[in-house]
């Protein structure tokens, strides 16, 4: 596989700046970034967050995102990718919750709650990206061919459902073709993401908290069966660029013993045969020039010293095959840079590179073995 790219922003992270605001400050997060050579950074933005409706941005919220946007950018990096995967509901649903994955059943005709939703869902992606032109590049969902991020929208008390892989993709392609239009009409010069997919099956946990069971055939079943609602013309358009610039999808690497459990695994040739598989569907689908991010990729240490070295040869070798066997990825991001989770709960995230240790922000060993394959340099720890 011959591509040439310009991957001046290969080198990326993850960077959940509204968990860890009051945490950690963007000017120490960005002197980090620097030091480590990020070129690229993931911004977790959701809709609720920003907005106040679909119409109304949020100013004090707004104003601190554009403020460590401006930090980010001082510190060398290139593009800034926006993410949301949280919505509004119109009042007519009458829905409290401002953090729910959950959208009505799909129903394409006319007045139905399903596209009342559409517009709100159009909407508000308008208004996130006309405030924030700094923004290079929007990842338009995230996972949305996983059981925990798309779901049937139910009532208070119901049992939630789950929608079938197909339901899941045919609903993936009227979102990116509603934010896709939302994007290209408030900042035509942004790239667009697709959100990135999981490797889970359609009733697997796939890899989400301590589960790590990475099954790629849902990259292959979502990816598919969007190209094909693409190529059908009942989705908008017949032309991949109304819905996407770049593929993407989350390519963690374990494998599954005798016993039925999952471990994670050193990536490999067979794992950059995996991928080189995934992006072969584009090639197949008539769509070879398109772009590539890996948005999220990295492994849980579990919290200790011990299961933090563990990880050092997979986080070498991954992000090394990828620069190396992988010509057709613009960029990858590290999942992810800091381990706070904010309000959601006091427990850390133990996928993350840096934590704090004795009230200073700490490097962990994997975080240096990643700088050693972005070409950074300079002390990891706080001084």
């Amino acid at each position: 596989m011959s591509i040439c790219k310009d991957r001046s922003h290969l080198n990326g992270m993850g960077y959940v700046y509204y968990y860890s605001k009051d945490e950690l400050s963007p000017v120490l997060a960005a002197e980090m970034m620097k030091r480590l050579n990020v070129k690229s950074v993931r911004l977790w933005t959701h809709i609720p967050w920003l907005l106040r409706d679909s119409e109304t941005v949020n100013r004090p919220i707004a104003d601190e995102f554009h403020n460590m946007y401006a930090e980010m950018l001082k510190a060398g990096v290139t593009q800034l990718v926006g993410m949301s995967h949280y919505w509004f509901f119109p009042d007519s649903l009458n829905v409290l919750a401002e953090e729910l994955s959950q959208l009505p059943r799909r129903d394409i005709t006319e007045g139905s709650s399903y596209q009342k939703f559409l517009e709100l869902y159009e909407q508000s992606w308008y208004t996130l990206v006309k405030e924030f032109p700094e923004v290079t590049d929007w990842e338009t969902g995230n996972e949305y061919n996983h059981k925990v991020f798309i779901a049937p929208l139910v009532k208070q008390g119901e049992e939630p459902g789950i929608f079938t892989m197909a339901e899941r993709a045919d609903i993936c392609t009227d979102l990116m073709f509603r934010s896709a239009r939302a994007v290209h009409a408030a900042n035509p010069g942004a790239g667009i993401i697709m959100p990135g997919m999981a490797p889970v099956s359609e009733q697997g946990d796939g890899v989400f908290f301590t589960s790590i069971a990475a099954e790629y055939s849902g990259f292959h079943d979502t990816l598919t069966r969007i190209y094909k609602n693409i190529r059908s013309g009942q989705f908008g358009s017949e032309n991949p660029r109304d819905f996407f610039d770049y593929l993407c999808w989350h390519p963690y690497y374990a494998e599954q013993r005798d016993d039925g459990s999952w471990h994670w695994k050193i990536p490999d040739s067979d794992w950059v045969a995996l991928n080189r598989q995934v992006y072969e569907i584009a090639v197949k689908a008539g769509d070879p020039e398109v772009g590539c991010c890996l948005s999220e990729f990295g492994f849980n240490d579990g919290g200790t010293d011990e299961g933090d070295e563990a990880f050092i040869p997979h986080v070498q070798e991954g992000f090394r095959l990828i620069r190396e066997e992988m010509p057709f990825v613009d960029t990858v991001h590290a999942y992810r840079f800091f381990d706070s989770m904010g309000y959601v709960t006091q427990d850390r995230d133990h996928y993350s590179f840096f934590t704090m240790k004795n009230g200073k922000l700490t490097g962990k060993k994997k975080a240096i073995a990643l700088q050693e394959q972005y070409g950074g340099s300079g002390n990891l720890t706080e001084e």
